[in-house]
């Protein structure tokens, strides 16, 4: 089991502090697709890409791309 001293929010709070600048808040994310080596996340391109939404979230905007993690 993975813990944090300061609970589970300290790691995607630690994130947005280093990647600021090419971080998008409060967007909604509709559909989520693999582009070549790149992914699109809605119509906006990105080389990397980190989800940090509830499992069952992430299951569902995932589901096109690795439909097995759909069903874990």
């Amino acid at each position: 089991s993975i813990s944090f001293k300061n609970g589970m929010n300290s790691l995607p709070q630690k994130l947005a502090e280093i990647i600021k600048e090419s971080l998008y808040l409060n967007s909604p994310v509709i559909k989520v697709q693999k582009h070549g080596n790149s992914w699109l996340v809605n119509d906006f391109q990105c080389d990397k890409l980190i989800m940090t939404t509830p499992a069952f979230v992430t299951a569902g905007l995932l589901q096109g791309i690795f439909p097995s993690y759909a069903d874990a």
